[in-house]
């Protein structure tokens, strides 16, 4: 199952890449796939190169912008029972 780089990862990127290490160095390091590696770098290097920091702010707020999972209650089973999304309610092409 994936899971999201942890800060202290990012940051262990940033000291790698200041290093010289490879990308597959790097995940090998913490354990990662070289390729979650290679998109973190991708994604979160500027002008001034990969800063972990920012990485992480950047990861923060895209995360915040997100739609969030609605989960499933009788209020909301009612509306969708009620509405023309019931699939009882749907013109199947007749």
């Amino acid at each position: 199952m994936y899971t999201q780089l942890a800060s202290e990862e990012r940051y262990y990127i940033g000291i790698g890449l200041g290093n010289g290490d490879s990308i597959r160095q790097i995940a090998k390091d913490i354990g990662r796939s070289h390729t979650t590696v290679s998109r973190e770098v991708a994604r979160n290097t500027g002008k001034r190169g990969y800063r972990y920091q920012q990485a992480q702010n950047k990861t923060k707020a895209r995360h915040k912008d997100k739609e969030k999972a609605v989960k499933m209650n009788d209020s909301l089973r009612a509306t969708i029972f009620r509405s023309k999304l019931n699939p009882r309610n749907l013109d199947r092409g007749k």
